[in-house]
């Protein structure tokens, strides 16, 4: 291992011949294995082989208690959205005929996407307590969970609105502003973990500078809002200067942002021979946030405007927004992949899914380099 004279397939092949670590995680324990030899942290082979599976890909298993308390959380959470709902039609003679009637329709829908999520969180939790799970894995578990918080504040937010409890609603209101910027930041994490790999590159580069350029603008947006619904109700008054030109900021920074990492995906895959690995994580990274523009794009069409029907079309494409994404958690995460033992869209039942691209990537870089070599020769 000191001097390179073992190739890696070699002690990885021993390692798994004496039980030290698990197939599903070599990769990502060689890798790290030669990271701590560089850093002087292993002094023989020995002592990798003994220390085992330790070194390999940081990843985690949830704990009994904490899969408990979550799926208390997860029952509480959608039985709280349909008992709004119930209550909701108990104190008014037609919830139908609230003013403003979008607030009826996203009422209605937001607890049949709670359940959504919550049966999808169910089934990250069912992966995360069988084995240890790679941390990015759990990533898509926490938006999974964050969502489902987010579909039981809207139903409680609408209702203590319709029975003129305005403390409260306020106080829910920053629980579903809370929940979605939560939810939003968990996947632009995890899109950014992606990109980094590939790029080979810790710093992050242009798309983290605009991925935090777009964070900054998002927090004066939310600043704004919570602060003009505080004084003056959801539909007091319109948004003003301020507020409409954070939320165009952080549109065109997070436009810039998306292409930015759709590109380098893309490069990258087209650089291996279209891998179908890195292709489904490129289009999964187009299609979530090309949803979650149209749905801020609403956003600041209906903050500006003020107009039901504009509000209206922001209620859908939440909609579709969160089922895109909850699809991408699901398939690119590696959730699915564990529970059904199978490939899914081109990913094996591996759930290291960063593994998989650095791997990827890696093969792209040496057939670079080969090619260069043949070129100068």
């Amino acid at each position: 291992l000191k001097t390179r004279q073992f190739p890696a397939q070699v002690l990885e092949f021993n390692l798994v011949a004496k039980g030290q670590m698990a197939p599903s995680n070599k990769h990502g324990f060689i890798s790290e294995l030669l990271e701590k030899e560089e850093d002087g942290g292993l002094d023989s082979i020995e002592e990798a082989v003994a220390a085992g599976p330790s070194y390999s890909s940081k990843a985690e298993m949830l704990s009994g208690q904490k899969v408990g308390m979550a799926r208390v959380a997860l029952v509480v959470a959608v039985t709280t959205a349909y008992v709004s709902v119930a209550l909701g039609h108990i104190y008014s003679v037609n919830v139908q005929k609230w003013s403003p009637w979008w607030a009826a329709c996203w009422f209605h829908v937001a607890p049949c996407l709670g359940s959504l999520t919550a049966v999808s969180c169910e089934m990250y939790l069912r992966t995360a307590s069988t084995m240890p799970r790679p941390r990015y894995l759990h990533l898509a578990g926490l938006y999974l969970f964050l969502c489902t918080l987010d579909n039981m504040f809207v139903p409680l937010t609408i209702f203590f609105g319709a029975i003129k409890l305005f403390p409260l609603q306020v106080l829910s209101m920053i629980g579903i502003v809370a929940s979605e910027v939560g939810a939003f930041a968990v996947v632009q994490i995890m899109i950014l973990l992606k990109v980094m790999t590939l790029r080979n590159d810790s710093s992050g580069g242009l798309p983290l500078q605009l991925l935090k350029l777009a964070a900054a603008m998002l927090g004066g947006w939310t600043f704004f809002f919570v602060f003009r619904c505080t004084i003056y109700g959801h539909a007091g008054a319109a948004a003003g200067v301020l507020e409409s030109l954070s939320g165009g900021l952080f549109l065109m920074s997070f436009g810039g942002y998306t292409l930015s990492c759709a590109g380098t995906m893309f490069e990258t895959a087209s650089a291996a021979g279209m891998d179908m690995s890195l292709l489904v994580h490129a289009g999964s990274t187009v299609a979530a946030n090309l949803a979650s523009s149209i749905r801020f794009i609403y956003i600041v069409a209906a903050q500006h405007y003020q107009k039901d029907i504009v509000a209206a079309r922001y209620v859908y494409a939440n909609a579709i927004d969160m089922i895109c994404n909850v699809v991408c958690a699901l398939c690119v995460s590696g959730i699915l992949a564990s529970l059904l033992s199978s490939k899914v869209g081109g990913l094996v039942a591996d759930v290291d899914v960063l593994q998989d691209i650095r791997q990827a990537a890696a093969q792209t870089q040496k057939g670079e380099e080969g090619l260069r070599r043949r070129g100068g020769a």
